[in-house]
C-alpha cells in the first residue's frame, strides 16, 4: 500500500512534470511563434497601463521614457524577449519587454469610398500618408486621349517602399472629358493588371474625382502599375464615330496615388526611395570642402534625374538629406538640445549615428527622419539603391556593370565593316498586338542603352504581320525616328516573319531617341457598320539594333553624351565652395539633361586665373583662363555681343548679365563643355534645358534662349567689339571698303581704257622716222635732179 501511494505520488509527480514541461514549450511557442509572425513596421501598443522604455535590452539600463496604453510604437527590431521600438509622434527609440506590449488595433480600411475625401480620410487613420502626382512623375499637362477610339490605355508607375509595411492606398484619378462623348463612355482602371473598377465619364468639360481603394497586397515588389483605359464614344452611330475623330478624355496632372505605411527609420533603400517630389538638402553653414561639394553634386544629379525638385537649404535648418561632417551633425543637435534646459543630455557620434564609421546613416530630428552624408562622403551607395542604377556612371570605389543585355553585343560578320555592331532591342514590348484599325509601339532610348563610343545606326525589325486573303485589308508599317517618318512599307500577307532595315538618320538624332512603330490596315469593301476585321500582329523579340562606332569629336551638344560616356574630368571654380547653391542647381541640371555622369572622384576646384588644360575630355564651370583653350564665345576679349548676318545686334552679355554660356571648347588634347555662369541668374530650373543643336548656347532663368553653330553661323555670329583684328575690321567697314575697292576698280578700268586708246590712234598715224642712209640717199636723189634740170635748154623750161 505504501509502496502503492509512494508510486501513486511518483507516478503523479511525473504526471505534473511533464504537463508542466509541456505548458512551458507550449508557453515558448507561442511566444516563438508570435516573434515569428511579427515584422519590422508593425504598430504595437502597451498591454497594460504603463510600460518602460530602456535605453538597452535589459532592466538596468537606464530609462529612456515612460509610455501608456494611448502611445503609438512602432516594432523596429526583436531579440531575446526585448523589442526595439520607435515611440510617435516624438520618434524616440528604445527597448521594452516583450510581455509589456501587444499589437495594435488596425482600423479596417474599407474596399469602396464614397468620395476622395472620405477614402482618403480613412487612409490617414491608418498612419502617415504620402502622396505622388502624375506631375511629380512629369506628366506636367497630365495625359489626354484625343480621338474616338475604344481602345485608348495608358500605365502609370508608383514607387512603393520596399522595407516598410504598406498598410493600404488610394488612386485618386481626376478628369475632365469633352461634351461631344456619348454616355457609353467609360473609363477603366487596372492595378498590377488587375481590373478594379468601371466608370461613367462624365462629359461636361468639368473637373471629376473618383477614388479608388487599393488593399495592402497591391503594393509589393516596389513598384504599383495603374493602367487606365477609357472609350472615347461620341455616337451610336459607328460611321460618325470613326469620321468625327472628335472628343477627348483629360487625365489631369493632380491625378494622385496616396499610400500610407509603417516608415523604418533604419531603412535607407526606402529613406531614398520615398522621398518627397521637393528634396530639402541640407549643406554646412559657410564655405564647403571640395568632399562635400562634390557629394552635393552627385546627389543632386541622381535626384534631378528621378525628377525630382531641389531646395537648398544651410544648417541649422534639417532637410530630407543632410551633407555635413558627423561632428557638426552632433553639434547641431546638441544645439537644439541644450534650448530644451531640463533633461538635456550631451550627445555624442555613437548616440546619433548607430553606425559611426559608415558615411551613410540616418539621423532623427523631431518627427522627421534625414538621410546623412558624412565623412567619407562616398555616395556610391546611393547608385546602387537607386531603381536604374544599372544605367548610372560608377566611380572607383564600386564595379557597376552596365545591363545584362550588354554581354549580347557582338560584331556583325566579317564581310562588313567591323565599326558596326549589333544589339536586341530589349526597351521594346514585342507582345502580339490586336489589331482593329491601328497599333502602335514605342520605346525611348538613352545615351545610357548604348555602348560607350557608339551611335544609333540602323534598325533591323522582325515583324509577323496576319495572313491576308483577297477580301481582307492590307496591313502597312510605319517608322518614326523622333517624330520623324523614316520608313514606311505594306507588309507582306503570307503570315511568316519578314525582316526590314530601317535607316536611323544621324541628323534626325538627339540624346534620347524615340521609336514608334504604327501598323494601320484599310477597309477595301464593305460599309462602316460591318465587322471590323481583328488581327494580331507581333514585332518579334530578335528585333535588333545596330550601332556604329564612332570617335569623332562632337560638333553639336546632342554628340557629348557618347563622347563623354568613357568618363571625364570635371573642373569647378574655386569660388562656389563658398556659395555653391547656383552653381550645384546649374551642374545638377546640365548633367542630368545632357545628359552624364559626372564621377565625383575626378572633380577639381581651380581659382578663375589659372589656365586649365586638361588631359582628355573635361567639364568645366566657371570663367577661366582661357589661353590653353580654343572657345567659340572668349570673355576675355572685352564686351560679346550676338549679331544677326546684318550687323543687328541680338543681345549684349555684358548688358545682359544674366546670361550663361555652354559651349564646346578644344583642349590641347581633347574636347570639352564649358560652362560660364552667370553671377546674378538663378539656375533653378523648372524645365529641362533641351541642349540639343549648335555648339553655343546662353541660358537664362527660364531655359536656353540661343543656341547657334559657330563653325557655320547662318542666323547669328559672336562679335567682340573692342577686339579690332582684321576680320572685324573688314566685317565693321566693309560697306565703306566695297565703295572705296569699286572707284579704285573703276579708275584703273579708266586708266587701262585711255592706254589702249592711245595705242591705236598711235597705229593709225605714226611716221617712219628715215635713217641716215636714208637721208643720203635722199639727198643724192635731189642733187642728181638739179643737175638734169641744169642740162635742158631754156626754151623747154
Amino acid at each position: 500500500m505504501i509502496v502503492y501511494i509512494s508510486g501513486g505520488k511518483t507516478v503523479l509527480n511525473n504526471v505534473m512534470f511533464f504537463m508542466k514541461n509541456v505548458l512551458c514549450v507550449t508557453v515558448a511557442f507561442v511566444l516563438l511563434s508570435g516573434q515569428a509572425e511579427a515584422k519590422i513596421g508593425d504598430a504595437l501598443s502597451v498591454s497594460g497601463k504603463q510600460a518602460v522604455i530602456y535605453a538597452a535590452p535589459n532592466t538596468a539600463s537606464s530609462k529612456v521614457m515612460n509610455v501608456d496604453s494611448k502611445s503609438k510604437l512602432i516594432e523596429m527590431e526583436r531579440q531575446a524577449g526585448w523589442v526595439l521600438v520607435t515611440a510617435r509622434p516624438s520618434g524616440v527609440q528604445g527597448w521594452m519587454e516583450v510581455k509589456s506590449i501587444k499589437a495594435a488595433k488596425r482600423a479596417p480600411l474599407k474596399r469602396a469610398a464614397s468620395s476622395p475625401a472620405t477614402a482618403r480620410k480613412a487612409l490617414s487613420a491608418l498612419g502617415p500618408v504620402r502622396t505622388v502626382t502624375l506631375e511629380d512623375l512629369g506628366y506636367r499637362k497630365g495625359h489626354t486621349f484625343r480621338g474616338s477610339q475604344a481602345g485608348h490605355v495608358q500605365d502609370f508607375y508608383f514607387k512603393t517602399p520596399m522595407d516598410s509595411s504598406v498598410r493600404g492606398g488610394v488612386f485618386r484619378l481626376s478628369y475632365r472629358a469633352s461634351p461631344m462623348l456619348h454616355g457609353l463612355s467609360n473609363i477603366r482602371v487596372f492595378v498590377n493588371d488587375v481590373p478594379l473598377t468601371q466608370i461613367v465619364a462624365k462629359s461636361d468639360n468639368l473637373r471629376h474625382e473618383d477614388a479608388i481603394v487599393l488593399p495592402a497586397s497591391m503594393f509589393r515588389g516596389g513598384m504599383v502599375k495603374v493602367s487606365v483605359e477609357s472609350g472615347t464614344l461620341v455616337d451610336k452611330n459607328l460611321c460618325l464615330d470613326i469620321r468625327s475623330g472628335g472628343g477627348f478624355l483629360h487625365i489631369l496632372p493632380d491625378t494622385a496615388m496616396d499610400i500610407t505605411y509603417s516608415s523604418i527609420d533604419r531603412s535607407i533603400r526606402d529613406t531614398w526611395r520615398m522621398l518627397p517630389h521637393t528634396v530639402s538638402v541640407s549643406l554646412p553653414a559657410g564655405k564647403l570642402d571640395a568632399a562635400q561639394f562634390a557629394a552635393a553634386m552627385s546627389v543632386m544629379e541622381l535626384l534631378t534625374n528621378a525628377g525630382r525638385k531641389i531646395d537648398i537649404k544651410r544648417l541649422p535648418e534639417v532637410g530630407n538629406i543632410v551633407i555635413a561632417s558627423k561632428s557638426d551633425i552632433v553639434a547641431e543637435f546638441n544645439r537644439r538640445g541644450a534650448r530644451l534646459k531640463k533633461g538635456f543630455v550631451k550627445l555624442k557620434n555613437g548616440d546619433v549615428f548607430r553606425t559611426p564609421t559608415d558615411n551613410l546613416n540616418l539621423v532623427k530630428s523631431g518627427g522627421m527622419v534625414s538621410l546623412a552624408v558624412s565623412e567619407p562622403y562616398d555616395v556610391q551607395p546611393l547608385y546602387l539603391i537607386d531603381g536604374q542604377w544599372e544605367q548610372l556612371a560608377a566611380g572607383r570605389h564600386y564595379d557597376i556593370n552596365k545591363p545584362d543585355y550588354f554581354y549580347s553585343l557582338r560584331a556583325l560578320p566579317k564581310d562588313s565593316n567591323s565599326e558596326y555592331f549589333t544589339m536586341p532591342l530589349h526597351q521594346l514590348n514585342t507582345e502580339p498586338h490586336y489589331v482593329a484599325r491601328e497599333t502602335v509601339w514605342s520605346t525611348t532610348l538613352s545615351p545610357h542603352d548604348l555602348p560607350s563610343g557608339t551611335r544609333l545606326d540602323m534598325l533591323s525589325l522582325n515583324i509577323v504581320a496576319p495572313v491576308r486573303w483577297d477580301a481582307d485589308p492590307t496591313y502597312e508599317l510605319y517608322a518614326f525616328l523622333n517624330n520623324v517618318l523614316v520608313f514606311s512599307k505594306r507588309l507582306e500577307n503570307d503570315g511568316a516573319k519578314h525582316n526590314y532595315s530601317i535607316p536611323l538618320p544621324v541628323e534626325y538624332q538627339q540624346q534620347y531617341n524615340n521609336l514608334r512603330f504604327v501598323v494601320q490596315h484599310d477597309i477595301v469593301s464593305g460599309d462602316c457598320f460591318g465587322i471590323m476585321p481583328t488581327d494580331f500582329v507581333q514585332i518579334t523579340p530578335d528585333t535588333s539594333i545596330i550601332v556604329k562606332a564612332t570617335d569623332t569629336e562632337p560638333t553639336k551638344f546632342s554628340g557629348l553624351s557618347q563622347y563623354f560616356s568613357s568618363g571625364f574630368d570635371t573642373v569647378i571654380a574655386e569660388k562656389f565652395l563658398s556659395d555653391p547653391e547656383n552653381a550645384l542647381h546649374l551642374i545638377s541640371r546640365m548633367a542630368a539633361d545632357l545628359p552624364i555622369m559626372m564621377d565625383y572622384s575626378r572633380v577639381s576646384f581651380v581659382k578663375e586665373s589659372e589656365a586649365i588644360d586638361p588631359s582628355g575630355p573635361f567639364v568645366a564651370f566657371g570663367n577661366f583662363n582661357l589661353d590653353n583653350i580654343d572657345a567659340p564665345v572668349r570673355m576675355d576679349k572685352g564686351p560679346v555681343e550676338i549679331r544677326d548676318k546684318d550687323g543687328q545686334s541680338f543681345f549684349s552679355l555684358n548688358v545682359l548679365p544674366k546670361i550663361t554660356v555652354a559651349e564646346i571648347v578644344n583642349g590641347s588634347s581633347a574636347q570639352g563643355l564649358l560652362v560660364i555662369p552667370s553671377t546674378q541668374a538663378q539656375h533653378d530650373f523648372s524645365e529641362k534645358l533641351r541642349l540639343i543643336e549648335g555648339d553655343v548656347a546662353f541660358i537664362d532663368a527660364h531655359g536656353v534662349t540661343l543656341h547657334i553653330n559657330s563653325k557655320q553661323p547662318t542666323l547669328a555670329e559672336v562679335y567682340y567689339p573692342d577686339t579690332k583684328d582684321w576680320f572685324a575690321v573688314l566685317g565693321e567697314y566693309r560697306f565703306w571698303l566695297l565703295g572705296l575697292l569699286w572707284f579704285l576698280l573703276s579708275l584703273a578700268v579708266v586708266y587701262l581704257f585711255r592706254i589702249a586708246r592711245g595705242r591705236h590712234e598711235g597705229d593709225d598715224h605714226d611716221v617712219e622716222m628715215p635713217t641716215t642712209e636714208d637721208l643720203h640717199a635722199q639727198r643724192m636723189h635731189h642733187t642728181n635732179i638739179n643737175v638734169e634740170d641744169d642740162d635742158i635748154p631754156p626754151a623747154s623750161k
